[in-house]
């Protein structure tokens, strides 16, 4: 995956992940029950003691983090190493996530974010590989 950006934070710091909340992210359009396409499908707390006991719809589920982006904004971090290999590929692999589909930030996640009726909107976004993790910001 050499072609995507491999950079540092100056804000955040590669390796932190200060204020990040575990996740699992069912990427693809929300507009499909069965999550087909590109996009964020859903995204549910990840609890530890519960890993991987929530059903899953959709066959491209990645475990990551959430954090608020500066004032506005919400970034998804993806450690590489967690990620199947197909599913990395086609939603990274060019260097862009694609949202295809409107997906609001649930009450409670964006609470916990301090960010109330935030929404990811379609566009493409760039993809950034900081210390073997997959970065996307959405502002």
């Amino acid at each position: 995956m050499a072609h995507l950006i491999e950079t540092k934070s100056s804000i955040h710091g590669a390796s932190s992940l200060k204020g990040a909340i575990p996740a699992e992210v069912d990427l693809g359009s929300p507009r499909h029950p069965d999550c087909r396409n590109f996009g964020i499908c859903r995204i549910n707390f990840l609890h530890r003691g519960r890993l991987n006991l929530l059903p899953s719809c959709c066959p491209n589920r990645a475990q990551g983090y959430l954090r608020r982006w500066e004032e506005n904004g919400v970034e998804l971090i993806f450690p590489k190493e967690n990620m199947a290999p197909a599913t990395l590929e086609k939603y990274f692999g060019d260097g862009w996530f694609s949202v295809e589909g409107v997906y609001e930030l649930s009450g409670e996640m964006a609470a916990k974010l301090g960010l109330f009726g935030f929404t990811f909107q379609p566009g493409r976004y760039p993809v950034l590989e900081m210390g073997g993790r997959l970065h996307v910001v959405f502002a």
